[in-house]
C-alpha cells in the first residue's frame, strides 16, 4: 500500500504542477471563496437528493452522477489548495491501508457482479480521488481552515433550506410517521440529521472562533452559529431522530470537555470576552432572538394542524427514548428484522444486487439496511464489509487518543470527533454508505484527512 500511494502521489505531483501555476494569481483569501463555492453545490444537491422535490427524481443511475458531481468538486478544491511546494507524504498505516483496501474490495466485487448504483464509482473515487485531497492538505497541515470552509458553507446551504422548507410546510404541511416532521426530505430521519450536523458544526465554529488558532470572530458570525445551533436544535425535536439527538448530546458533552481542558491548561479563556462583544450588539441580538422565536413558533403551530380535522397521538422527542410496551424491533422501528433478513443473504463475495427480491428480503418497505455491516457484506461480501468495519474501528481509536491525549485541544481535532460521533452512530442504525447519499459518510470521509498525518 505504501508503494501504492507513493507512486500515486509522484503523479499527483506531476498533475497539480501545472494546474496550481493556472490558478496562482488568485489571492488566498478568493480560492477559499471558491472551494466554498464548491461544496455548496455539493451540499445543495445532497439535500435535492434526499428531499421530496427532488430534482432528478426518475432519472436512473442517480448515485452515479452525485459521485461524480462529488469528484469534479474535490478535484477543483485539491487544485485550489495547493500551496507551497508539493512534496511526498507517508501517511498513518492504520488508516491508509484499510482505506485503500475498502476502495479495492468495492472495485474488485463491482467487477464481478452489479453491486449497486454508486458504489463501483465510490470504489475508484476511495482509491484515486480522495488520496489527491488528501495528499494537498497533508502537505499544507492547515485542517482548521479545510474544517471552517466545509462549516461555513453548509450551514449557508442548510439555513436557507430550512427557511424553504418551513415556508412550505406552512403552505401544504408536512407531517410523516405521526407526528414526526419532516420538512421536504423523504423521511423524519433525514430531516433531523440536518439539524445535528448543523448543531454539530455550530458547536465546532464557536469552539474556533473564541479558542482557536485562526480567532477569525466576528459579532456577525457568532450570532449566525447561534442561529445555526437553535435552529439545528429545533429541527431535531421536530424531526425526533433518536440517533440525532444522541449523537448532538454527545457532541455538546464533547465540546464541553474540550472547553473545560483548554481552559485549565492555558488558565485563561480568551482575553476578548464572548460577553463583551455580544451586549455591544445587544440589538442584533434581540433581532435574532425574535427571528429565533418566531420560526419555532410558527413551527410548533403548524404542528398541530392536522389533515381532516383530526388530532393524531402526540409523541415527543423524549417519549420515543421510552419502550412503549414493543419488542427490540418494534423499538428500532423495524430494524432488527431487516438485519435479520439481509443476515440470511452474507456470503464471502456479495450478491447480484440487480436481482434482489425486495419483497423477501424487505417486504419491500426499505432498499438498504440501515447498518454499514449488513450493507456492504449484502453488496460485496463479510471480507468488504469487514474493512470498512476496521476502518471505522481505527478512525474510532484515533478520534479517542485526539479527545484524551490531545494537549493542545486544536478545533480541527474537535470537528474530527464530533462527526466520528455522528458517523459511528449513524453507521448503526441508518444509511450511511455513500458519501452523497447522507451527511454522515459525507464528512466522514472529510475527517479522514488529518488522521492520516502522523503527527497530529
Amino acid at each position: 500500500m505504501e508503494s501504492w500511494y507513493a507512486r500515486l502521489q509522484k503523479i499527483y505531483m506531476i498533475l497539480l504542477k501545472p494546474a496550481a501555476k493556472a490558478v496562482e494569481n488568485i489571492s488566498e483569501r478568493g480560492r477559499e471563496r471558491m472551494i466554498c463555492a464548491l461544496f455548496a453545490v455539493v451540499f445543495l444537491i445532497t439535500f435535492l437528493y434526499s428531499g421530496e422535490t427532488l430534482l432528478w427524481w426518475g432519472v436512473p443511475h442517480i448515485n452515479l452522477k452525485t459521485n461524480i458531481v462529488l469528484t469534479v468538486a474535490l478535484i477543483l478544491t485539491s487544485v485550489l489548495s495547493v500551496k507551497g511546494e508539493l512534496r511526498p507524504v507517508v501517511w498513518r498505516k492504520a488508516i491508509s491501508v484499510p482505506l485503500f483496501l475498502c476502495g479495492l474490495g468495492l472495485v474488485i466485487t463491482g467487477l464481478i457482479h452489479p453491486i449497486g448504483d454508486g458504489y463501483l464509482s465510490f470504489g475508484f473515487m476511495l482509491l484515486f480521488v480522495y488520496p489527491l485531497l488528501y495528499f494537498v492538505w497533508t502537505n499544507r497541515r492547515d485542517y482548521s481552515t479545510l474544517f471552517m470552509i466545509i462549516s461555513e458553507s453548509f450551514l449557508g446551504v442548510s439555513l436557507l433550506y430550512f427557511v424553504y422548507s418551513t415556508v412550505m410546510m406552512l403552505i401544504r404541511g408536512s407531517l410523516k410517521h405521526g407526528r414526526r416532521f419532516s420538512g421536504m426530505m423523504r423521511n423524519s430521519n433525514i430531516y433531523s440529521m440536518i439539524g445535528m450536523v448543523m448543531f454539530a458544526i455550530s458547536l465546532y465554529l464557536l469552539y474556533e472562533y473564541f479558542f482557536g488558532r485562526k480567532r477569525r470572530r466576528t459579532t456577525n458570525k457568532v450570532i449566525f452559529c447561534i442561529l445555526a445551533a437553535v435552529i439545528g436544535v429545533t429541527i431535531m425535536i421536530l424531526g425526533k431522530s433518536r440517533a440525532c439527538i444522541l449523537a448532538s448530546g454527545i457532541n455538546l458533552l464533547v465540546t464541553l470537555f474540550f472547553v473545560a481542558r483548554y481552559a485549565r491548561r492555558s488558565r485563561r479563556i480568551n482575553s476578548e470576552r464572548p460577553s463583551t462583544d455580544v451586549i455591544k450588539n445587544r440589538k442584533k441580538v434581540l433581532v435574532m432572538v425574535i427571528a429565533v422565536a418566531l420560526i419555532v413558533s410558527l413551527v410548533a403551530v403548524s404542528l398541530h394542524q392536522t389533515e381532516g380535522g383530526e388530532r393524531r397521538r402526540r409523541v415527543t422527542w423524549y417519549s420515543r427514548f421510552v419502550p412503549d410496551d414493543e419488542d427490540l424491533n418494534g423499538y428500532t422501528t423495524g430494524r432488527v428484522d431487516i438485519w435479520k433478513s439481509y443476515g440470511r443473504y452474507l456470503n464471502l463475495t456479495g450478491n447480484n444486487f440487480d436481482e434482489t427480491d425486495w419483497a423477501d428480503l424487505t417486504n419491500n418497505k426499505v432498499g438498504h439496511a440501515h447498518n454499514n455491516f449488513f450493507e456492504y457484506g449484502y453488496r460485496c461480501g463479510v471480507p468488504v464489509a469487514l474493512l470498512f468495519i476496521i476502518l471505522e474501528l481505527m478512525a474510532g481509536l484515533i478520534s479517542l487518543r485526539y479527545l484524551f491525549y490531545n494537549e493542545r485541544y486544536r478545533s480541527d481535532l474537535l470537528f474530527v470527533i464530533i462527526f466520528m460521533v455522528i458517523y459511528a452512530l449513524e453507521s448503526m442504525v441508518d444509511v450511511a454508505t455513500i458519501p452523497m447519499e447522507r451527511y454522515a459518510p459525507l464528512f466522514f470521509y472529510f475527517i479522514v484527512c488529518p488522521m492520516l498525518d502522523r503527527y497530529v
